[in-house]
């Protein structure tokens, strides 16, 4: 497979690396829109350039270039390590140009972006995934299946830190979408998305500012219907980087750095109970993700290849794939939704901390969530109705689902499971 890179950042000089450990996949293409910056970056890294004479990538050599479209016509696939901001137009574009998507995390900044990009690559055929390398190492994947396996019977809790102390002065700190939560996040909500899963029900976030306004560390909390999950970034306050799971029968703890995966523990009642489980984790570890990237654009192939016509929604060809990626894309979709949120939320802590330029610290508004929810029934007329009596109160938030003959109706969760005596998704009901 024929790889093009659009990126010349501190995350490429690993992934170029780590492609010469895989097999059938060539870097052929490094693209910025800037070109001395891939001159520079060949020369740092001693990268053989393709000279002036030569046409096609050959014994190793690569294309340096500023223009997308000679990247596009020497590679089959393209690996996105632009800025954050420009990840979703530079993976539009790949998809476009009908070439397989391996992105950098965080894969998007708002999660409708990152259904818009899903449901490209569908139409367009081809394979679009986001590149975290702890959910393809190893370690990880044998985490998930001893979780599968019952060995703390049903997971209820889910904790992971990934903090750092760093230049105040670094790229992650500077930026519309640069901080602990922009940088980190992506790795921290990768266990409880898996673990938990993507119906969380309310988050609430806190974060520490800092001078620039970014925040410099990041607590998230979750709650599920059955359970509950933390999330902590830092990139100026440092915390214990594991990740612990507790569950009905006992707990499992991955000791720092648990995003190598090296090391897991299962403990139990008797402290003296202790399982423990170890695994590789070899070089900067990127090579799983590009050996599971490789793998399913071979089966995307394959069934182009094909004598009939190939339909990305057959069964079996998605089935295949789900094997071969151990991100979904619900499970990215709904981390991207986190990232949005965030960022939401970071406007507002600029505002009320007075950072957003205006030396007044203001007070936060307070609206009543579900109207009076504490004291009377939830989303109905009397609840908002107190609420709307409360002193001082900024307004009043509800949400609103669809029905299946396309009414709107006010209920909080996407089921009525909790708040009626009846069972099953909104959206499977009509008014």
């Amino acid at each position: 497979m024929r790889v093009g890179i659009i990126g010349t950042g501190r995350i490429v000089m690993r992934f170029v690396a780590e492609c010469a450990e895989v097999d059938n996949v060539d870097i052929t293409a490094i693209y910025n829109p800037h070109r001395e910056s891939t001159v520079h970056f060949a020369k740092q890294h001693n990268i053989k350039v393709l000279s002036a004479l030569e046409s096609e990538p050959t014994d190793g050599r690569v294309l340096l270039t500023d223009s997308k479209e000679a990247m596009y016509a020497v590679c089959d696939a393209v690996y996105v390590a632009s800025p954050q901001e420009y990840h979703v137009p530079d993976m539009i574009d790949a998809i476009n140009a009908g070439k397989h998507v391996l992105c950098e995390k965080p894969f998007a900044l708002s999660g409708d972006d990152a259904v818009k990009v899903f449901e490209l690559a569908r139409e367009k055929q081809v394979m679009c995934m986001e590149a975290i390398k702890t959910a393809y190492c190893p370690g990880f994947s044998g985490l998930i299946q001893l979780i599968e396996d019952g060995v703390i019977g049903t997971p209820y809790d889910v904790e992971a830190t990934f903090t750092k102390i760093g230049s105040a002065s670094g790229r992650e700190m500077w930026g519309q979408a640069a901080g602990s939560f922009a940088e980190l996040g992506s790795y921290v909500l990768l266990p409880i998305a898996k673990i938990m899963g993507t119906e969380s029900l309310e988050s609430y976030i806190w974060s520490l500012p800092s001078a620039n306004g970014n925040d410099s560390y990041t607590k998230t909390c979750f709650s599920y219907r059955f359970g509950t999950a933390t999330a902590k970034t830092g990139l100026g306050v440092k915390s214990d980087g594991e990740l612990m799971i507790a569950g009905e029968n006992g707990y499992i703890h991955v000791p720092s750095p648990w995003w190598l995966m090296n090391r897991i523990e299962v403990h139990h009642e008797d402290p003296n109970r202790v399982e423990v489980y170890e695994s590789l984790f070899e070089g900067y570890g990127l090579r799983y993700e590009i050996t599971a990237w490789r793998n399913a654009c071979a089966v995307i192939d394959k069934n182009k290849a094909g004598d009939a016509p190939f339909e990305m929604d057959s069964e079996d060809v998605w089935c295949e794939l789900e094997q071969i990626c151990s991100i979904s894309p619900q499970e990215t979709i709904w981390m991207a939704y986190q990232i949005e949120m965030f960022l939401a939320n970071k406007k507002e802590l600029l505002r009320v901390t007075g950072y957003d330029g205006n030396p007044e610290v203001k007070k936060p508004d307070v609206y009543a969530h579900r109207g009076m929810s504490y004291e009377y029934p939830e989303n109905t007329l009397l609840s908002f109705k107190k609420a709307a009596e409360v002193k001082g109160i900024a307004g009043i938030e509800f949400d609103t689902q669809l029905t299946s003959d396309g009414e709107v109706v006010v209920i909080h969760d996407e089921t009525v499971d909790r708040t009626t005596d009846n069972t099953g998704n909104v959206r499977s009901y009509t008014l």
